[in-house]
């Protein structure tokens, strides 16, 4: 698998404003490629990222407020002849505060590093990229449709057992599922 994607976030105010100005749009534009036009050019894996970290995009989202939307738009979409508010940077500071607690809080890690909502995205965006749907995976490896979904949607961890032969029937190693499953933000 191809592993070139770059969605290295550092933790701070220039990475937060380098992923509000710059990544957010790359990210937006990696989603809806994959989804609609299906190119091959683009991995699952860099689908998967991306998609991860649009939804923890939109939890930071919900925690904002109108005023602070407004100036995530300012940031996003500014040009150099638009008037900025006096409070700009400081709103800026206070939402950084908001965006380090949702994309670096450990909540779903296991393992210090491996990002279980990661994993289940690695494993939709795999499966999918074979065009083969989760009752055929819930077949092949005789684990319940149920349980397949469960894993893919991030709400547990995998079974070693599943891991095995979900790597068996994509030709990929259990080693690389979760090289891409940890956390690089």
């Amino acid at each position: 698998m191809d592993l070139g994607f770059s969605y290295i976030i550092p933790k701070s105010e220039m990475g937060f404003r380098n992923y509000i100005k710059h990544m957010l749009s790359r990210i937006e534009t990696t989603i809806r490629w994959y989804e609609e036009d299906r190119p091959l050019n683009i991995d699952p894996a860099e689908y998967a990222m991306a998609k991860r970290l649009s939804q923890l995009y939109e939890e930071f989202v919900e925690s904002l407020t109108a005023y602070e939307l407004h100036i995530i738009d300012l940031m996003r979409f500014h040009t150099k002849w638009e008037k900025i508010p006096n409070d700009y940077y400081a709103v800026q500071n206070q939402m950084y505060q908001k965006w380090v607690q949702v994309f670096f809080r450990k909540k779903y890690t296991i393992h210090n590093e491996l990002d279980v909502k990661l994993l289940g995205l690695t494993l939709t965006a795999i499966r999918k990229y074979r065009n083969v749907s989760r009752m055929a995976v819930a077949n092949a490896t005789g684990f319940t449709y149920a349980q397949v979904e469960h894993y893919e949607l991030g709400n547990c961890m995998p079974s070693t057992e599943f891991l095995f032969m979900f790597s068996q029937i994509f030709k990929c190693s259990v080693d690389e599922i979760f090289k891409l499953s940890i956390k690089k933000f």
